[in-house]
């Protein structure tokens, strides 16, 4: 941190600060490289990636990962923290970060804290609505993973949405 950089005779204050900043740029640079490589080709893939973000978490984390057409990862995005039992998002929300980041397909995550990862029926209900309204804003939804302890559940294997774009 700073005080490494001070540690050096003829570092100042004001250098210090300004190689913290170059820094965290080439960190962030290296981290945006290293995100566009990788390619989500499985719903399994897709759980791995945020697994060990998620199943540990006490409260109900509803996170994005963004896509591009060749579903290479753009980003992602936590969306919203809950509390204990439930959470509260729009789906409103949930696009304005897909446009945002100009993604061409998603896939929603959200974790269950009780380690169980079967879908609610409210889960249900709000994945075929958010379903619907990615057609009409030209983003597709490819799959909603629902992360538990060491396990997880995909609305796409399940058949509870197509994961397909209409045409």
């Amino acid at each position: 941190g700073r005080e490494d950089f001070l540690a050096f005779d003829g570092i100042g204050e004001a250098k210090a600060c300004l190689l913290m900043a170059v820094a965290e740029i080439a960190k962030r640079a290296y981290t945006q490289r290293r995100t566009a490589s990788i390619q989500i080709e499985s719903p399994k893939q897709a759980a791995d990636y945020v697994m060990q973000l998620l199943r540990y978490e006490k409260q109900e984390y509803v996170m994005m990962l963004h896509l591009d057409t060749r579903l290479h990862v753009l980003g992602k995005d936590v969306l919203f923290i809950g509390t204990l039992d439930q959470s509260m998002f729009s789906t409103r929300e949930l696009f304005c970060s897909a446009l945002k980041a100009r993604a061409a397909q998603v896939i929603l995550f959200h974790n269950h804290p009780s380690g169980d990862p079967a879908p609610s029926e409210e889960d249900i209900k709000f994945t075929r609505e958010l379903e619907q309204a990615a057609q009409l804003v030209g983003i597709r939804l490819i799959d909603h993973v629902i992360i538990g302890d060491h396990r997880y559940i995909s609305f796409r294997e399940q058949e509870l949405i197509s994961g397909k774009q209409e045409e």
